[in-house]
């Protein structure tokens, strides 16, 4: 599991960064809306093992989600299951758990399930050779938010 999340960290790390080059059209945005447009689209994948997938849809269709659940993991649990039912039905697949290895192998998630905050501590604490990104101003519009050791 921890490697899956190191993988979507990097992803994400990999987007804001692209999202920040001079040539990209995001270029004159916030740290801020960059941060949160790279959370906010698409992501390549779940990021998530078979066996957390397989509890999960099961406790999502069942209504037995956690009270106390993040609203970005529940919204993932109903993407999952709608992915998971259009599956089914396209490729006449009769198992649950053969569709979601299917979702789980070849779909991209419509969004990274994490918060901007949590994207923009992932981003600070992030090492990039010989650049550490220190701080970022979440309250700033300008890009010089961003400091550099």
């Amino acid at each position: 599991m921890l490697e899956l999340y190191k993988e979507r960290n990097n992803a994400l790390i990999s987007k804001i960064m692209k999202l920040s080059m001079p040539n990209h059209h995001t270029y004159s945005m916030s740290w801020r809306e960059i941060i949160s447009h790279a959370v906010e689209n698409e992501a390549p994948g779940y990021f998530i093992t078979f066996d957390t997938a397989i509890k999960g849809l099961r406790q999502y269709r069942q209504g037995r989600l956690p009270p106390r659940l993040n609203p970005l993991k529940r919204q993932m649990w109903a993407e999952i299951c709608s992915k998971v039912d259009k599956v089914k039905r396209s490729l006449s697949i009769k198992t649950e758990s053969d569709a979601l290895a299917i979702v789980l192998a070849g779909n991209k998630a419509s969004r990274f399930f994490i918060s901007v905050n949590y994207a923009t501590r992932l981003l600070q604490s992030h090492n990039y050779g010989k650049k550490t990104i220190d701080s970022i101003s979440l309250n700033s519009n300008n890009r010089n938010s961003l400091q550099r050791a």
